[in-house]
């Protein structure tokens, strides 16, 4: 009879894990052959560009000198705007120069970067911070960002968070249509940059990360290269993933360079000092969706398309149970893949005593180190979620030689984490072990949780995401119902709507601004009858 484990070795035990002896890579032996195959846990650098604004032509100018990419984090209502113009009331800041969509092409086609998301309007997205952004608000700020992007051509993976005010709701919505969410300051939490962290991260630029709890540095006028260059031996040193924040660009000997803090400002100079300083290092550089921890996915129904099938098992199907939505807003889940974003998750409610969620048995080979990637939304004050692996012989035998390997507590402080990405790696240690499982265990009267795409990535060489939005079917200038017709249906619809706001293109508008106004009339009006 399989005895049910809970928490029986202390959290240090997960630092064993991933500093496990890792023996290099075989080739040619079968799955079960006690091969040595491990993920890219290396160092790695990413440099990154806030707002779409027009000097990151400059950055891409200079970094390509040293064959470097970035990803910039477009806001997409402010493609475009010229500085101090009238229309120019871009929240970021209204004196500054936007990229066009011509020059975001360029940038990304012939200078090879990604293009992320930053929402539409720029707005601060922690409720504490501001009270007037309703969930259905904050949904639009994301998804329709994502749609205009898709749009343009560019399928958006990653959010970086405006001002990086960010809290456990607005983590929850950018999971559901991005693959990770970037910080910058922490505006709205402590000044001890692990204190917002899940409690085993430490650092949290360590493999195999949180997707939605990425930490970064910020480089402005008053960082100097040296310091820059500090943390890159850091990230050298230590295997780490050292992601780089800029702003605007300034060419050497532009007068008006502000050194400031505030100002958000950084030298070409400079920045090419620090490239060059990477290159000499050999550390690879990456765009934010090509940096975080991949595989080949070999967990069947991951994603819970299926509900609790497909192998996957409960022991209390009254409080595990299949959590399906009509629409993402009501969701709970994380980044599927598609347009519509995530619908199917898993909730665990807690009861008197440990109740487990089990995932199928995975074929493992002993001496492979596989990431094991999980997402969570914790939304109770209480309780616990933990995450253990049991290990099988070739019979299905349990070994008995299963372990902790992390958990996550809630808390009732607003200034904690509870939503992202639980991961870890495991290796079996011994050539008896031929399969292994998940279990999810559910500990406290009160908890409350969402657990989405539980992953399990053999290394296999894979170096491309194992999620991939499909291709997008872009929807015609001005057709608000989708029939492929701009007719007075759609004049219909923009008038019924006039001057409302948080509304979405089939609600009228178009251009992805929240408002229904003369912007939207005019794209009916100039593709009318098209």
């Amino acid at each position: 009879m399989q005895l049910f484990k809970s928490k029986l070795l202390p959290l240090f035990i997960l630092g064993v894990f991933v500093v496990a002896t890792i023996i290099p890579s075989l080739s040619g032996l079968s799955l079960n052959a006690y091969a040595a195959t491990a993920p890219n846990t290396g160092a790695r650098v990413s440099f990154t560009f806030d707002d779409g604004l027009s000097s990151a032509l400059l950055a891409a100018n200079t970094l390509k000198t040293y064959g470097y990419t970035g990803t910039d984090y477009v806001i997409t209502h402010c493609v475009g705007l010229i500085a101090n113009a009238s229309n120019n009331d871009c929240a970021a800041d209204m004196t500054k120069n936007y990229m066009t969509w011509n020059d975001i092409a360029t940038l990304h086609t012939t200078y090879g970067w990604e293009i992320g998301s930053h929402t539409v309007t720029h707005p601060l997205t922690a409720a504490v911070d501001n009270k007037t952004l309703t969930d259905a608000g904050l949904d639009q700020e994301m998804h329709n960002s994502q749609l205009t992007l898709q749009a343009q051509g560019y399928n958006a993976y990653d959010f970086a968070s405006p001002y990086g005010d960010y809290d456990n709701r607005s983590i929850a919505v950018a999971a559901k249509y991005y693959y990770s969410h970037r910080t910058f300051q922490d505006l709205t939490y402590s000044t001890d940059p692990i204190s917002n962290a899940f409690p085993y991260y430490n650092p949290r630029s360590s493999y195999p990360y949180n997707n939605y709890l990425l930490s970064v540095v910020p480089v402005e006028g008053d960082v100097s290269v040296a310091t820059v260059k500090g943390y890159i031996d850091q990230a050298k040193a230590s295997n780490q993933w050292v992601i780089f924040v800029f702003h605007e660009i300034k060419a050497d000997g532009d007068t008006s360079y502000d050194a400031s803090l505030n100002a958000y400002q950084y030298r070409t100079g400079d920045l090419a000092s620090i490239a060059a300083y990477v290159k000499a290092q050999a550390i690879p550089v990456v765009n934010v969706e090509d940096g975080l921890a991949s595989g080949t996915n070999i967990m069947p129904n991951s994603g819970f398309n299926d509900g609790i099938a497909t192998g996957w098992t409960t022991d209390s199907p009254t409080t595990i149970t299949a959590d399906k939505q009509s629409s993402t807003i009501l969701g709970h889940g994380s980044f599927d893949g598609t347009i519509t974003g995530a619908l199917n998750s898993i909730l665990l409610k807690g009861s008197a005593t440990d109740t487990h969620l089990f995932s199928p048995k995975v074929t493992v080979a002993p001496g492979t180190t596989y990431t094991i990637k999980n997402f969570i939304n914790l939304t109770s004050s209480s309780g616990e979620v933990d995450f253990y692996i049991d290990e099988y012989d070739a019979n299905g035998v349990d070994l008995g030689t299963g372990r902790y390997v992390a958990g996550i507590t809630a808390t009732s402080s607003t200034s904690d984490v509870q939503v992202g990405n639980v991961n870890f790696l495991y290796t079996p240690t011994s050539p008896s072990i031929a399969s292994a499982r998940l279990q999810v265990i559910v500990h406290g009267v009160g908890t409350v949780a969402y657990v989405d795409n539980l992953q399990w990535l053999s290394p296999n060489g894979a170096t491309t995401p194992p999620v991939v939005i499909p291709p997008v079917t872009t929807p015609k200038a001005g057709d608000v119902n989708g029939d492929s017709v701009i007719d007075a249906l759609d004049l219909s619809t923009v008038l019924t709507n006039w001057n409302k706001t948080s509304q979405t293109r089939a609600q009228g508008d178009l251009n992805a601004d929240g408002t229904v106004d003369a912007l939207d009339l005019s794209i009916i009006l100039t593709n009318w009858s098209k």
